[in-house]
């Protein structure tokens, strides 16, 4: 995973950037709306570990979709 983090301070900017190990594990369901068709969703947590000067970084992704099938 890569992270880029901009710290502003008037008129000048400092950046740190950093590559880091990532997990992420995945939970979901599907739901079928009628024949042929369902409805995803699903739950990602991202976890990047410590990296150059960056901490851990970690967020929570909720996604929805359309499923189409024969």
């Amino acid at each position: 995973m890569y992270s880029l983090r901009n710290t502003d301070l008037g008129q000048y900017r400092f950046e740190e950037d950093a590559w880091h190990f990532a997990l992420r594990p995945e939970v979901g369901v599907l739901i079928e709306a009628n024949p042929g068709m369902s409805v995803a969703i699903t739950g990602k947590y991202y976890h990047g570990f410590e990296a150059g000067d960056l901490d851990a970084q970690s967020y929570f992704a909720l996604t929805i979709g359309f499923v189409f099938s024969k």
